[in-house]
């Protein structure tokens, strides 16, 4: 079993749920807050959905050793 499948999938849900529960410390942290000045507020939640949609798919696909 590969660890960076396992790391994947953490940021994935990780992004995933800090999109769809808007998490203030989240949205608010230094790195995140050039993203939401360049896109916005809701496209930023929608790119961590994606984000974290293609981490969880990615992390798996890693995981089961089909990419590597």
């Amino acid at each position: 079993m590969d660890s960076t499948g396992i790391i994947l999938i953490g940021i994935g849900i990780l992004s995933l749920l800090a999109a769809a529960f808007e998490w203030k410390w989240f949205f608010n942290s230094r790195k995140v807050q050039r993203i939401v000045k360049l896109l916005g507020y809701k496209k930023t939640r929608i790119f961590y959905y994606g984000l974290g949609i293609f981490g969880i798919i990615a992390g798996t696909l890693f995981t089961l050793g089909i990419w590597s």
